[in-house]
C-alpha cells in the first residue's frame, strides 16, 4: 500500500519461468495476460525509514526507532558462532550466577589442568606453569589482586611508592634541659618498596570474578 511502480506484462506465458526462477518455454500461447506480469516497486519513493544498505566496508542495517535491547526491532539469523577459536580468553564474571558452559573459573592460587581434558588450552603455553604438553596452568588471581598490563603469569604487590614523612617541634616547659639553645628536634624516614614486598596499596573496590574460555 503506498508504493509507487511499475508492473511488466510479458507476451508469453512465464509460468514455468515463475516456478522455476531459471530459463523455460512457455506453457500455452497466451499473451499479455494478468498470471504473466512482474511488478517492480519502489521506483518513485522516497528515502525509506529502515533499510539493509551495502558499503564498500560494512554492511549497515538501519531501523526506524530507537532499538529497545529487552526486544530488538532487528534480527539476525546465522549459523552458531564458533567459540572454540576463543580458547584462553579471560573475562571479568561479576555476578554469582553459573559459570557458563565452555568456561573455567580462574583459581586464586596456581592451579594445573590436564591438556588431555582441555586440549584447547595448549594456547596458554607455560605462562602460569605447568609444561605445556601434558598440563597447562589457568590465569590465577590471588585475592585482592586485579590484572594489569604486564608480564603474564606474574602477580605484584601493589607496593607503596617511595615517599619522605618529615617532622619537627620546637618547644619549652618544666622537666625540659636543653643545652646550647632552642630546644628542637627533627626527623625524616623514607618509605616505600621495601625488600619483602611492605604493605599493599590497593584502591577499595567490589570484587569480581574471572574466567577462561577452554
Amino acid at each position: 500500500v503506498g508504493d509507487v511502480g511499475v508492473t511488466v506484462f510479458a507476451d508469453r506465458d512465464i509460468t514455468a519461468v515463475k516456478n522455476t526462477a531459471k530459463q523455460a518455454n512457455p506453457n500455452s500461447n497466451r499473451r499479455f495476460d494478468v498470471a504473466d506480469g512482474l511488478y517492480l516497486g519502489g521506483m518513485l519513493n522516497g528515502i525509506p525509514s529502515q533499510y539493509i544498505q551495502f558499503l564498500s566496508n560494512k554492511i549497515q542495517i538501519t531501523s526506524p526507532t530507537e532499538i529497545d535491547l529487552n526486544a530488538p526491532l532487528v534480527t539476525v539469523t546465522a549459523p552458531e558462532i564458533d567459540l572454540s577459536s576463543w580458547a584462553g580468553i579471560t573475562v571479568a564474571w561479576p555476578t554469582n550466577a553459573t559459570i557458563p558452559a565452555g568456561w573455567l573459573q580462574c583459581p586464586t592460587a596456581q592451579t594445573l589442568v590436564s591438556l588431555s581434558s582441555y586440549p584447547r588450552l595448549i594456547v596458554l603455553g607455560t605462562s602460569w606453569g605447568g609444561d605445556g604438553v601434558n598440563t597447562v596452568g589457568l590465569p590465577y588471581f590471588a585475592a585482592g589482586y586485579v590484572p594489569y598490563q604486564g608480564t603474564p603469569g606474574v602477580l605484584t604487590h601493589g607496593v607503596v611508592i617511595n615517599h619522605i614523612h618529615s617532622g619537627s617541634f620546637v618547644g619549652e616547659g618544666a622537666g625540659y634541659n636543653w643545652v646550647g639553645g632552642s630546644p628542637s628536634f627533627s626527623v625524616a624516614t623514607t618509605t616505600g618498596n621495601p625488600t619483602n614486598g611492605g604493605p599493599d596499596n590497593l584502591a577499595a573496590g567490589m570484587g569480581t570474578r574471572f574466567i577462561v574460555k577452554y
